[in-house]
């Protein structure tokens, strides 16, 4: 029963504490690889850092790739720029800081090592690899332990069971013994009465005759049940002599099992390890040769394609031949999946040319095992014993198991090569993927610089013959111009989408009211949908729709859907509308035109995709309209759907987040202190606030303080023309105090020269002078309210200059494009045009001037 619950408690240990254990080893091997690898990518880069050469240096990056689970692998600068990157997404020069962000949340196990010269840190080596596999590793690992945990605690299950069979026996033969003791106690007894009947014997002789029988009669029936126990006990003692030899047998064949558990163990361990089949080969015949009695055994591995084998493994006690890594003849090796054997060489009649040369050996029995992966033999596991009849079926088992763990090593070491390989030719297909990228970008610069130069002249002078000629002719002239405007709209959406494919479109971020601008670029388009006699209707939310966005590339994915809605539209009109829901705002574009087909829609989106390709089609267009719009949304963080119907009309909806300031349900006002001496500036500002902000007006700082000191109030506006400067900056401290920091804001409603670095160190977070603008004045409110104003002073307002806006980090390092811009005939031609709206944005940084709505980029359509 101890032996049970040992097995048992065996069992549980195993499962609870061997898996922790693997597992810090593994994570110990891993972070090993990380900073082994970091360490070299120093010794490898350090000549190329030392002498700033980028080529020596990114050639020492690109060997980490054939580290395996590889993420990143970069050589960073000691201003923290990337010197060299062994990873597609992180581009040289770029700041690793921001770069690094991308790997922040994947399980991955980072190193770092610097590059030292004269003991100054010239570059760092940041390594990140993958935990994937170890996980994967781990997985295999901990379902291996459980399964031997359940085999130990059946055992112990069964050990149990027979040790209670056992205790039974024991009972029943001190049964039979207290049974034997009172048999004999009762013929004690039955002599006794023999001697007091003689002494009676005058008083029994009348009854001599009927008592004697009567003795004889319980003595042979008292003899006869002595002999039946008596055989009874031999016969239990001979069964618990033959139980005793079945255990020993039992145990025998457990510790055996026992052996070759370990055997396997160590082979599996060795593999999962990573070592090499040579590593695993020697640990697996060292242990083997013990439990199959053999006197030789041999590892044989063989590639039949090739037409080669070798030994990757020998263990012998006695005999001596070829040795480890020595070739063998392809005509000796085993190319079937049949276990080979004979039991006795010597008895044998017919001798093949392998077996006479064992013969000759001294080799009396041998077995030939093959290695077999997916019905192809990739080996042979030979045992050859000096001892006829020497190998049995467990030693045939044996023989399979380890032949089966060696011939998965043998398959995983051919895979780890063939991927190798395959690395080798991704990373040569990347390159040249790349480089025909960088073609294709470069190609569509230069055509459109090739064709945009002539097209100038094309516009300009045909704008001077439209001028000049006479008034039958104009209708020519009036047809040179608007299909150079149509080419010249093609090449600008040509470069638009090289531009952005390339991810260097130079995108300014700031806080725009989605709805408020949507307005104004619809007012712009009208007179487009009037040439066709089409109604085009926006919806107004009839609030601010705060998000933050590129004004220009909003600009130009509502001009772009808007003209297709217009262009294949014939009759009804276009609806825009802009409305917010869970936090995002929508902008839809609905018309009542051709529609698009169910089979069309998945390829809208695609480049220079029309869903009417003929050359007589009746609308024109390059199709790349919805392809450059679906891209300028992506770069936004937004989302774009199209619904249509063919004949009925199409639905396109873009949404995009709305900023932290917003709130999806009508909000109580902030209450805004404003401190003005002026009664017609504080009236004026009053009424800016409408009804987002609830703006009281005191005339002195003093009266400010005390109003804000009770509470309640968001923002606090104050007129540096109120009161003395020493009060005005002792009001702004006490003020800022109170509300926390960036909602003071200082104005002045008469153009004074001010000191605004003064007037940050008193506390204010931003100085505003006349003239107002209405919008930018309630973005600095907004703001203020929401205490993210920062500290920075913003141009006068009068100059024009925004009063801050928040800008994207800058983007990377543009190609050099030949742009040029439209020429003086060019301009002409575009101030006949209908006029662009007057808060329309200019267009994307590096981008010639964009044409008038009229000429929008066609549909893909």
């Amino acid at each position: 029963m101890i032996v049970a619950i040992l097995l048992a408690a065996t069992g549980v240990a195993l499962y609870v504490f061997v898996p922790p254990q693997m597992q810090g080893r593994a994570e110990e091997a891993l972070a090993l690889r990380a900073r082994s690898t970091a360490e070299y990518l120093v010794e490898s880069a350090r000549d190329g850092v030392i002498r700033r050469s980028r080529t020596s240096t990114q050639k020492a990056a690109e060997m980490a790739t054939l580290e395996r689970d590889l993420v990143y692998a970069v050589v960073v600068g000691e201003r923290g720029e990337v010197l060299a990157s062994a990873f597609p997404g992180i581009e040289t020069n770029s700041n690793w800081e921001e770069a690094s962000a991308t790997f922040r949340n994947a399980d991955l196990q980072e190193a770092t090592a610097a590059v030292v010269q004269n003991e100054w840190v010239a570059a760092t080596v940041f390594v990140g690899l993958s935990r994937g596999s170890l996980e994967a590793s781990m997985k295999k690992d901990r379902q291996l332990v459980a399964g031997f945990s359940i085999f130990l605690i059946l055992l112990a299950l069964g050990t149990g069971f027979g040790v209670f069979q056992m205790e039974r026996l024991r009972s029943t033969a001190e049964e039979w013994q207290q049974r034997h003791k009172s048999v004999r106690l009762q013929a004690g007894n039955l002599y006794s009465s023999v001697k007091s009947h003689r002494q009676n014997e005058r008083s029994l002789k009348q009854s001599e005759s009927k008592y004697k029988s009567l003795f004889e009669s319980t003595m042979a029936s008292a003899m006869a049940d002595l002999e039946e126990l008596n055989r009874h006990l031999e016969k239990r003692k001979s069964d618990l002599e033959h139980e005793v030899v079945v255990r020993k047998k039992a145990e025998v064949s457990l510790r055996r099992y026992t052996e070759r558990l370990q055997l396997l163990n160590a082979v599996e361990r060795s593999l999962l390890e990573g070592k090499s089949v040579e590593e695993s080969a020697e640990l697996a015949l060292k242990l083997a040769i013990g439990l199959v009695s053999a006197s030789r055994m041999t590892l044989v591995e063989s590639d039949m394609s090739r037409g080669i084998a070798w030994i990757v493994g020998m263990k012998s006690d006695v005999l001596q031949g070829r040795k480890v890594g020595d070739d063998v003849p392809f005509s000796e090796v085993q190319t079937v999946a049949d276990i080979l054997h004979c039991a006795d060489l010597e008895a044998k009649e017919v001798l093949l040319d392998t077996e006479k040369a064992l013969l000759a050996e001294g080799v009396k029995s041998y077995v030939d095992i093959p290695m077999v992966v997916r019905d192809e033999v990739v080996g042979v596991l030979c045992m050859q014993s000096l001892e006829a009849q020497a190998f049995s079926d467990e030693h045939f088992s044996i023989g399979r198991d380890v032949a089966d763990l060696l011939a998965i090593g043998v398959h995983r070491s051919r895979l780890d090569e063939e991927r190798q390989l395959y690395e080798k030719e991704l990373v040569l297909a990347r390159d040249r993927a790349e480089d025909m990228a960088r073609l294709k970008t470069a190609f569509l610069t230069n055509m459109s610089h090739e064709i945009r130069t002539p097209i100038s002249g094309i516009m300009g002078f045909s704008q001077v013959l439209h001028d000049e000629v006479d008034p039958g002719l104009r209708e020519f002239t009036g047809l040179i111009q608007e299909s150079a405007h149509r080419l010249l709209s093609t090449i600008n959406s040509v470069l638009e989408l090289a531009r952005l494919e390339s991810g260097k479109d130079g995108i300014e971020i700031s806080r725009v009211d989605l709805a408020d601008q949507v307005r104004d670029l619809v007012t712009g388009l009208e007179p487009l949908a009037r040439r066709k006699s089409l109604s085009l209707c926006f919806d107004d939310p009839g609030h601010a729709v705060w998000c933050e966005l590129d004004t220009a590339c909003v600009e130009r994915i509502v001009t772009n859907l808007v003209d297709n809605g217009v262009k294949f539209t014939d009759g009804g009109g276009v609806r825009v509308s802009v409305s917010h829901h869970d936090g995002r705002a929508m902008l839809t574009i609905a018309d009542t035109g051709v529609g698009i087909s169910a089979d069309f829609l998945p390829r809208l989106f695609d480049d220079f995709r029309q869903e009417n390709m003929d050359a007589n089609r009746e609308h024109e267009g390059s199709g790349l309209g919805l392809a450059v719009t679906k891209k300028l949304v992506d770069r936004l963080g937004g989302r774009i759907a199209i619904e249509s119907e063919k004949g009925v009309g199409t639905t396109v909806y873009v949404d995009f987040p709305l900023a932290d300031q917003f709130d999806d349900e009508a909000r109580p006002a902030k209450k805004v202190l404003l401190v003005s001496a002026g009664a017609d500036a504080a009236e004026y500002l009053a009424t800016l606030g409408g009804s987002d902000f609830d703006i009281s007006v005191v005339a002195t700082p003093k009266e400010g303080v005390v109003l804000v000191t009770g509470g309640g109030w968001d923002a606090v506006i104050i007129d540096v023309n109120s009161g003395a400067p020493h009060e005005i900056e002792e009001a702004a401290r006490r003020m800022g105090r109170e509300l926390g920091p960036n909602r003071v804001l200082a104005i002045a409603t008469q153009i004074i020269p001010r000191d605004p670095g003064r007037l940050l160190e008193a506390g204010f977070s931003r100085f505003i002078e006349q003239p107002f603008q209405p919008g930018k004045l309630t973005l600095a409110l907004v703001e203020a309210v929401s205490a993210r104003a920062s500290l920075g002073v913003g141009e006068a307002e009068g100059s024009g200059a925004p009063v801050e806006t928040r800008i994207a980090p800058p983007p990377p390092p543009e190609m050099e494009l030949d742009l040029p811009t439209f020429d003086e005939e060019e301009r002409r031609v575009h101030a006949k045009a209908p006029d662009r709206p007057a808060n329309a944005s200019p267009g994307i940084r590096g981008e010639a001037p964009r044409k008038e709505a009229t000429h929008g980029t066609e549909s893909a359509t």
